[in-house]
């Protein structure tokens, strides 16, 4: 089955190592990023455009991915 991700939305909650690495691949296959986080990182102080809170990251998420230690 095909699927066109390139016009999908993808939540990330957790930005921290791999949370950062499936942002870039998801990003350089065209999908639109959104993501979570429980701290300001680094990372996320250049896409703060993008941070969302957790129900509305779920309402507008097309796809989720979760890479986090604190559930």
């Amino acid at each position: 089955m095909y699927c066109k991700f390139n016009q999908k939305i993808a939540g990330i909650i957790e930005t921290e190592k791999i949370g950062v690495v499936i942002f870039k691949i998801f990003r350089s296959f065209g999908i639109h990023v959104i993501v979570y986080d429980f701290y300001e990182t680094s990372f996320l102080k250049d896409f703060n455009h993008l941070c969302f809170a957790l129900d509305e990251l779920f309402s507008k998420s097309d796809l989720l991915s979760f890479f986090t230690s604190h559930f």
